[in-house]
């Protein structure tokens, strides 16, 4: 007879709760087992984050900044080392010996103090319309590269309402919008040199405001062009482009993010193909499919008809997630009664609702997919605004309104659990109005089937997957599996591609279980602090409890919904927490006037009552 020894985990964000079991098998029936504990405990350990004034903050936070701040400072300095380099084989810097050394000296030798005691900002004004000497001119350009602005890119737009924008009050910092005001049809080194002029001190913060990386683009070439009339020998083409090139110029070059494309974590149904964006198109009908389909009131389920009712209404057409409510009044079922409270969200659609906007409600619809996911790629990998606004207009003719609706709206971060490879087998069962399980099911037998699906008598195939499914409530695996192998002569191949809703993502056999100390390279792979410390303690916990029990057949896991979700979800957690701490307390003050105790059941009746 069979037996095993199984551990149960019951991790929390600072906790471990655990027991260990032998089960005995006494007879042949699978019914017939018998066990005992032989161990049972918990271990406490200090959350992966610390709380500052009910935020929370990781804790390698304040030595990561400081680091970042370090490489900042020193990929600065060297890239001014070499724009100074560059200038000096022009004679527009001041011949240095070891100019490294030297701009690191406390005193700078007496022609860099000369150098630099030069007005930049009067000498910006002045490059506009007079002649500059080359010195002034390189000090001109090394300025700008001392201050560059922001640099707006698709992923990172600045947005209405954003410090950025409409400017810091508390440090009397000026916004973009009034800087933009402020230069008018000029340049900004021409706004500023005028600011001076009405000063004509340094005490005058003329760079107290945000900037743009396009305002000091502008600049450069007004003065680079007015200048070249006075020094065509020097200003040529090739130093243009070695000093101003928006991409690779010493002025303005700024070295690409490092890609994390590599930490996306892979599909549950295709282990080669990595998640969907939470953004994508199609992941969003997806979501919204799955949820209609879930949806039932007296009549049974929502028919094809009034899914599309509420998608067109309600999905598509509101910025806000509507709620169950809406559903109702828009579907004239006000008395009927759902399985959802009124309260229940529906998915939202802010892709697909945008992008509609955008190009109109009749042209996106009559797009093909491949299109709608085209014009949803551009809009994902984009980065430059001026180069995608040509795009937009070179392809899809787009006005000027148009292509400012299409770069200033912006896209969700977030990723879903299945790759758009899985989600095009999958969704169109959704929309044929099949729950997930079996919609799951269907798109993996036809993914399976591969070219010869087309051939296949579908309605047969359909009707006994879903008898399947509705004789076994846990749909087995493997009466799919011995039904294919059997009538369609499915191989092993064949068989590995069906999918299941059961599955979970990333699971594999690594080997041993990791006892050693230090760093665990799984583990490591993670961003989540909570999880990283969590998981460590776990490798403790069942090391320890190995090496005293001997191995374990199985493990069953059970994880607080805390360490699941993301800093933001555990943000929303932690402000509902304190929200209902603070109505029980008012409560409790209730029930002490009322003569009635503290009990768990009173302060259920209390808030059953405030709802009424």
């Amino acid at each position: 007879m069979e037996t095993k020894k199984i551990l149960g985990l019951d991790i929390g964000t600072n906790s471990i709760g655990w027991a260990l079991i032998t089960y005995h098998q006494v007879a042949e029936k699978d019914s017939d087992w018998t066990g005992e504990i032989l161990g049972i405990g918990s271990r406490i350990f200090p959350e992966g984050v610390k709380r500052e004034k009910g935020n929370e903050v990781s804790k390698t936070a304040e030595r990561r900044d400081k680091r970042l701040k370090r490489r900042q400072l020193w990929r600065k300095a060297n890239r001014k080392r070499k724009l100074a380099r560059c200038l000096m084989q022009h004679e527009m810097f001041p011949f240095v010996e070891q100019l490294e050394n030297a701009l690191q000296q406390k005193t700078l030798p007496p022609e860099l103090q000369a150098y630099f005691a030069l007005n930049p900002y009067e000498l910006r004004l002045k490059a506009l319309s007079e002649p500059l000497t080359k010195a002034e001119l390189g000090r001109v350009l090394y300025h700008l590269s001392q201050h560059r602005g922001y640099k707006e890119d698709l992923q990172n737009p600045l947005g209405d309402g954003k410090t950025l924008r409409k400017g810091d009050t508390k440090n009397e910092k000026a916004g973009i919008d009034v800087t933009e005001t402020l230069i008018g049809t000029g340049t900004l080194g021409q706004a500023l040199g005028s600011i001076w002029q009405q000063g004509q001190t340094h005490s005058t913060r003329l760079r107290n405001r945000y900037t743009l990386r396009g305002m000091y683009l502008h600049e450069f070439e007004t003065i680079w062009e007015k200048q070249q009339t006075f020094h065509p020998e020097l200003l040529d083409e090739n130093l243009k482009n070695s000093l101003g090139d928006a991409a690779k110029g010493l002025l303005f070059s700024q070295r690409p993010l490092k890609s994390q494309k590599h930490l996306i974590g892979k599909c549950t149904f295709e282990p080669q193909k990595n998640r969907a964006s939470n953004s994508h198109i199609l992941f969003e009908e997806f979501s919204l499919w799955q949820f209609l389909n879930t949806i039932r009131y007296e009549e049974g389920a929502l028919t094809l008809e009034q899914k599309k009712i509420v998608i067109e209404k309600l999905c598509y057409a509101k910025k806000d997630a509507a709620k169950l409510s809406e559903l109702k009044k828009c579907l004239g079922l006000m008395e009927s009664r759902f399985n959802y409270p009124d309260s229940q969200k529906l998915p939202t659609c802010p892709t697909i609702r945008q992008l509609r906007d955008i190009f109109g409600k009749t042209t996106w619809d009559n797009m093909s997919q491949k299109d709608k996911n085209h014009a949803w790629l551009i809009k994902y990998n984009a980065k430059d605004p001026d180069k995608t606004r040509l795009l937009l207009a070179e392809k899809y003719g787009f006005s000027e309104k148009q292509q400012k609706n299409f770069i200033d709206f912006t896209l969700k971060k977030d990723y879903a659990s299945i790759s758009i490879k899985a989600i095009s087998f999958i969704l169109p069962w959704l929309q044929q109005g099949y729950m997930y399980d079996t919609a799951v099911l269907l798109g993996g037998i036809q993914k399976a089937f591969g070219k010869a699906w087309e051939m296949q008598d579908k309605a047969g195939i359909v009707a006994k997957v879903v008898a399947i499914v509705v004789d076994n409530k846990l749909v087995n695996r493997d009466a799919i599996r011995y039904w294919l192998q059997t009538d369609f002569a499915f191989d092993e191949k064949q068989v590995g591609k069906l999918y299941h809703h059961s599955e979970v993502a990333g699971v594999k056999n690594i080997g041993t279980f990791i006892t050693a100390k230090g760093q665990d390279p799984y583990i490591a792979k993670l961003k989540n602090p909570i999880v990283m410390a969590a998981l460590y303690e776990v490798r403790k916990v069942v090391t320890e409890i190995m090496a005293q029990y001997g191995e374990i057949d199985e493990i069953k896991i059970e994880m607080a919904r805390e360490i699941k979700s993301s800093k933001e979800e555990r943000t929303e957690i932690e402000i509902k927490q304190r929200k209902n701490e603070k109505r029980n307390d008012e409560i409790k003050v209730e029930l002490d006037k009322l003569g009635k105790p503290h009990t768990t059941r009173n302060i259920q009746k209390m808030v059953l009552f405030e709802e009424l």
